[in-house]
């Protein structure tokens, strides 16, 4: 038991137990034990979802949220993940047959397969393999949706024509789920290359797309556009952005300042604006490279980027001002490049702001 002299490097909690559950004894271990010093994490089952357990029973200080019945892939990608970030003990080496490639090692991706065909999951799993990732499978629409209910991807491979429910279906219903905080990389799949599918598979929410027969060095690419923080499946990954370098607190704590005694509330006032709107000028940047109105994307990105100024978020300025000068990138997919390092930047910033300053009402 903890305290009786022994030491542990993590905790894994069920938590429905007898007795005692989950939530409770997650509790009574943070009142002993920071998060650094051990991380938690909790069993759930497939009914209970992270967020419907942090609003009934507050953040808990847990490290991850697995449902189960747990998959011994899901289980080695949480604990990479959460020893990577820091903490006392470094996991030597890959399970054996799985290449430890850099980008594993540093950060340990959720990748979901949505593929009705199984030779075509087969081939992309084994590929994925190869680059040093493990994914889950979806054999349709339906269940990816219901996959991406259960916990968050970083990256979902999409095939457009399933039973069921199709790609474009699946995709809306996703980005439905998501709200506005969250956006997961949904790159399509078909085998059907014709003109106008690009751009039909970016009208419904997706991010990229790749042509079938999907070829190993396809999905590199892919992963590597779609999270710029990762150099490439080939090689290693940098650490990611300093918290620092996504937000200026100086900038904030001015803004405190100027609310003063009469409106102490002043920069959370803004931050909620921001986050509220923000997702929105995004999209309609999107929708404007996909549509090639290049003035709507100048525009917008001009007004994103003072907002972003205005509160100190100096990444977020930065890739506006990328997409302000969209016109000086003659290749469209060097700004749907950009635009995905947006979303992936707002998303983090958003986190740090939520953070210090939380929605009311959330």
């Amino acid at each position: 038991m903890l305290g009786d002299g022994h030491s542990f490097d993590i905790a894994i909690l069920d938590m429905h137990m007898p007795e005692m559950d989950g939530a409770t004894l997650s509790t009574e271990i943070r009142r002993r034990y920071d998060a650094e010093s051990l991380p938690l994490v909790m069993l759930t089952s497939v009914s209970s979802s992270a967020r419907a357990l942090r609003e009934k029973h507050g953040d808990l200080g847990l490290a991850a949220f697995l449902n189960k019945p747990i998959k011994p892939s899901q289980l080695y990608d949480v604990l990479i993940g959460i020893f990577s970030n820091g903490n006392a003990v470094k996991p030597s080496a890959a399970p054996q047959g799985r290449p430890a490639s850099g980008v594993v090692r540093r950060l340990p991706l959720r990748i979901l397969v949505a593929e009705d065909n199984v030779i075509n999951q087969k081939v992309a799993l084994r590929m994925l393999d190869r680059l040093g990732y493990r994914a889950d499978v979806a054999g349709n629409g339906a269940e990816a949706v219901a996959a991406i209910q259960r916990q968050q991807y970083d990256v979902v491979f999409m095939d457009v024509h399933m039973p069921e429910m199709d790609g474009f279906e699946a995709t809306r219903k996703i980005r439905a789920i998501e709200g506005r905080l969250t956006h997961t990389n949904i790159i399509a799949m078909t085998a059907n290359a014709l003109q106008g599918d690009r751009e039909r598979c970016l009208e419904s929410g997706m991010d990229d797309y790749i042509a079938k027969p999907v070829r190993q060095s396809d999905l590199a690419a892919a992963i590597k556009r779609r999270l710029p923080y990762v150099q490439g499946a080939e090689g290693g990954a940098p650490s990611p952005v300093a918290a620092d370098e996504l937000v200026d607190e100086n900038v904030l704590r001015e803004l405190q300042d100027l609310g003063g005694e009469d409106e102490p509330d002043l920069v959370g006032q803004i931050i909620r604006m921001f986050i509220l709107e923000a997702p929105q000028r995004i999209e309609l940047i999107r929708t404007g490279l996909c549509t090639g109105d290049l003035k709507t994307v100048r525009e917008t990105a001009h007004q994103l980027k003072g907002a972003s100024r205005q509160l100190g978020l100096r990444a977020m300025a930065a890739l506006c001002q990328r997409l302000e000068d969209c016109e000086k990138t003659p290749d469209r997919s060097g700004n749907e490049n950009v635009l995905a390092e947006l979303h992936v930047q707002f998303q983090k910033t958003a986190e740090i702001l939520t953070a210090k300053y939380p929605l009311k009402g959330q």
